[in-house]
């Protein structure tokens, strides 16, 4: 059984589709009941010697080649964004900094792991309404701007962005440029951008949050931001069609929120975010069927808007946020 879980409001986690994936069935409430993570059990606050400014707004996602999670940009007393670009290794952050992108937040990354890349795509620059919409990749060592020909998807911020290990493309849907939403589904294949048109697809959004799964074939999409109200729906996209899934029971409306696949588990994680009106650090999982809630002990303080990725060999990482008028440089695992 494969499935998803969603960790506080739900935004923006990657995974190693490469990895061996043993989901442990033994753990799962078929009810909505909520139940205790057997695999590690609490989240650890860790004390590296070198680490990023607090940021909130950043996009991680992490590389299996070189068996790091990467940072990239990020907000620090907004709207100054950061150029910041980090490595973690499990014990330190390390400052990679190279030309590449502009400074940015609400900016969208996936690993690409049949070409070995990392792809970055838009993001905010600033005050102005500065949205872009380049594409960006990472080898390991430098920077490439990618200016694919034909039609490019417009500039936006806070779009839904996974890679599909089962098609070989990166899947971007929705997004904000200031104006309005979007509910466009675009496919990056390291060379086109191709626009998709599905008859049926989710509504407008930006803030959503999405995943792939890739024992069950699906980019899986929770929640989001339509017009200024946050959303509790589930989606499930197949490269064909979007679906929606209609299970009795779901996490409370949300936007600002992470997902991403764990590998160790066979499940799809999703953590901080924006329900209401603060944010909150529980934690949900998704079969493919039924949402259940996860209980963690001594979760962080709730923050908004903290970058969260996957370590196939160390579990769940989390970094910054924002609390109060407050920039937050903390590191976690769990």
């Amino acid at each position: 059984m494969s499935v998803v879980l969603c960790l506080g409001a739900c935004g923006r986690i990657g995974f190693d589709p490469s990895s061996d994936v043993t989901a442990d069935a033994s753990s799962d409430s078929q009810d909505g009941s909520a139940l205790v993570d057997a695999r590690t059990g609490m989240w650890t606050m860790q004390n590296p010697a070198t680490k990023p400014v607090g940021v909130s707004q950043v996009a991680m996602e992490y590389d299996p080649i070189r068996q790091r999670v990467m940072l990239f940009g990020g907000g620090n007393v907004l709207p100054a964004p950061s150029g910041g670009f980090y490595e973690w290794d499990g014990t330190d952050w390390t400052n990679r900094s190279a030309v590449g992108p502009s400074a940015r937040y609400m900016t969208q990354i996936a690993y690409d792991t049949n070409r070995s890349r990392l792809v970055i795509f838009g993001g905010y620059t600033g005050a102005g309404g500065n949205y872009r919409n380049d594409t960006w990749e990472w080898d390991g060592a430098a920077w490439a701007n990618r200016t694919p020909a034909g039609t490019n998807p417009s500039i936006r911020a806070y779009s839904a962005f996974a890679f599909d290990s089962v098609r070989n493309v990166t899947v971007m849907f929705g997004g904000f440029a200031g104006t309005g939403s979007y509910n466009d589904t675009w496919e990056w294949d390291g060379t086109t951008w191709t626009l998709r048109n599905p008859v049926v697809r989710p509504p407008n959004r930006y803030d959503s949050a999405m995943a792939f799964d890739p024992l069950r074939g699906r980019m899986v999409l929770f929640g989001g931001n339509m017009n200024a109200v946050a959303l509790d729906d589930t989606w499930e996209y197949d490269g064909t069609t979007w679906t929606q899934i209609t299970p009795a029971v779901s996490p409370q409306r949300r936007a600002d929120h992470d997902m991403v696949f764990d590998s160790i588990r066979g499940r799809i994680l999703v953590t901080g975010g924006v329900g209401f009106s603060s944010p909150t650090m529980d934690l949900w999982e998704w079969d493919g069927t039924t949402w259940t809630e996860v209980i963690v002990p001594n979760p962080p303080v709730s923050r908004f808007e903290p970058g969260v990725a996957f370590d196939p060999a160390r579990g769940l990482l989390l970094f910054g946020g924002k609390l109060g008028a407050s920039y937050i440089d903390e590191t976690w695992t769990f």
